[in-house]
């Protein structure tokens, strides 16, 4: 002020790559959200907890093939249902090779629910569980 201008005070615009990655930060957040309430609520139904981030390898060649969000390896009843996965704005491949090694995919919590609950749960009344 003694020498009598003011500095420039005005916010520089954000670039599209900041903007990009805010956006992203927030989506990963639901995402992190969607996948930790479906898996509670999955566990609410007495079926066990997913794992997070589980991880498909080519065995022979120890090469990650996918990882997908939420996964039951071994089915939401061992040995009575297949492996299902909860795939969260994946691509197609990710979908295909979860798949390939026998996980029934969904991409919403509306259809694992309904998957728990017409399927897994209904199976689990008939064998008197």
């Amino acid at each position: 002020l003694y020498a009598g201008t003011v500095p420039n005070t005005e916010p520089a615009e954000a670039s599209s790559d900041t903007v990009q990655a805010q956006a992203d930060l927030l989506a990963s957040h639901s995402e992190d959200d969607i996948l930790l309430d479906a898996n509670i609520w999955v566990s609410e139904q007495g079926l066990p907890e997913g794992e997070f981030g589980f991880e498909i390898v080519n065995e022979a060649h120890g090469i990650l093939l996918a990882t997908l969000d939420l996964a039951w390896p071994e089915g939401l009843q061992q040995g009575l249902s297949q492996p299902v996965a909860l795939l969260i704005d994946e691509d197609a491949g990710v979908e295909a090779i979860a798949s390939q090694h026998g996980f029934s995919c969904f991409t919403d919590v509306e259809s694992l629910k309904n998957y728990v609950t017409t399927q897994v749960l209904a199976l689990e009344e008939a064998l008197g569980g």
